[in-house]
């Protein structure tokens, strides 16, 4: 991912744009969390999904849906 996030805002620059990217959607290709814990802390947000669409509409229908805050010890996988 960072050096994903790096090209990106480096082609920013080169494009005459001084805003950095601010959020970076990916799909479940994308999601290690390895790679996410690497990436910046005060970088973009990221918003990766962590399962591929097909089962996330099947966990989903089984799922009640999830109420209040993100748990302070809520994993990686589970904040995204």
């Amino acid at each position: 991912l960072t050096p994903m996030l790096e090209k990106a805002n480096e082609e920013l620059v080169a494009a005459g744009i001084e805003a950095k990217v601010g959020t970076m959607l990916g799909d479940a290709g994308y999601y290690n969390e390895d790679a996410i814990l690497q990436t910046d802390p005060q970088g973009p947000e990221l918003l990766i999904t962590t399962i591929k669409n097909r089962k996330q509409r099947q966990a989903m229908k089984e799922a009640m849906c999830p109420r209040g805050r993100i748990p302070n010890n809520a994993t990686v996988k589970e904040r995204m």
